[in-house]
């Protein structure tokens, strides 16, 4: 947050509206990582107005796949939808394929919970053969855990762990903590799901503690439902209640509606 503010300062000091469009994408990219949805949002507007002012559509793209994610924080599926395929013409348009691969991976994670089977597998698995021809190990990652979303909220417990391996193999020489901050939660999921409770709790742990260090709480709210269905299941009722509760008061207070929604189901 503090990079991307002086990146902004930067910009205005020397008159460089690409510059303060740069921090504010950062900006707004980092919000959304916290769960701060509103926040994310307000800063797209702003990068919007710069972006259509010097005529950059592939800033418009980066508008709009951090509109999308916030978004789909909140809930707001249909309109997250038109925001991802909106940038990825855009992307696609101004020949930037890495955000299209960025699009792509959101669109599919939207499409799955709106139940939009077909188009969400088709565009995960796009994805996926974009990230691979462009060889970007994070994005790479990423577009794998679009297409382990997909399976996970299908309770295919198998190809989503195959995916996971894929991703864990992907960044096993990287310092990169962005993708385990989005994915830890999920795998653990997948992990209970697979009835494997020692290897999900384990998980679970680690989801914590990045989601802790990177102060984002809604992350760390994804962690606690996830550990509450553990505890659950391993019949510590009590403990699983104040996990869930827990869960429940973060996405509440962030308005993580979609994720509310999980928790309290």
């Amino acid at each position: 947050m503090e990079w991307a503010r002086r990146c902004v300062e930067l910009g205005e000091r020397a008159q460089d509206p690409f510059g303060v469009a740069l921090g504010f994408e950062f900006l707004a990219e980092n919000l959304n990582l916290l769960g701060r949805w509103d926040e994310g949002i307000d800063f797209c507007a702003r990068e919007y107005e710069i972006a259509k002012q010097i005529g950059s559509e592939s800033r418009l793209a980066w508008v709009e796949f951090n509109r999308a994610i916030a978004l789909h924080g909140k809930g707001e599926l249909p309109a997250a939808v038109a925001s991802a395929r909106a940038g990825l013409v855009l992307a696609e348009r101004s020949g930037e394929m890495r955000i299209a691969v960025l699009l792509r991976n959101w669109l599919g994670r939207t499409e799955t919970d709106l139940g939009s089977d077909e188009a969400a597998q088709r565009n995960a698995q796009t994805a996926v053969a974009s990230a691979d021809a462009l060889d970007d190990r994070v994005s790479r990652a990423l577009s794998r855990s679009a297409l382990a979303y997909f399976h996970l909220q299908r309770g295919e417990w198998h190809p989503a762990a195959a995916l996971f391996n894929q991703i864990r193999d992907l960044l096993a020489e990287s310092d990169n903590r962005l993708v385990h901050i989005i994915i830890r939660a999920q795998a653990a999921e997948v992990a209970l799901g697979r009835g494997r409770l020692d290897d999900a709790a384990q998980m679970v742990v680690e989801a914590l503690e990045l989601a802790r260090d990177a102060s984002s709480r809604h992350c760390e709210a994804l962690a606690l439902r996830v550990q509450g269905q553990i505890l659950a299941t391993r019949e510590s009722g009590e403990m699983a209640s104040r996990a869930f509760d827990d869960a429940i008061a973060i996405f509440e207070e962030l308005g993580s509606r979609l994720e509310l929604g999980r928790a309290l189901y």
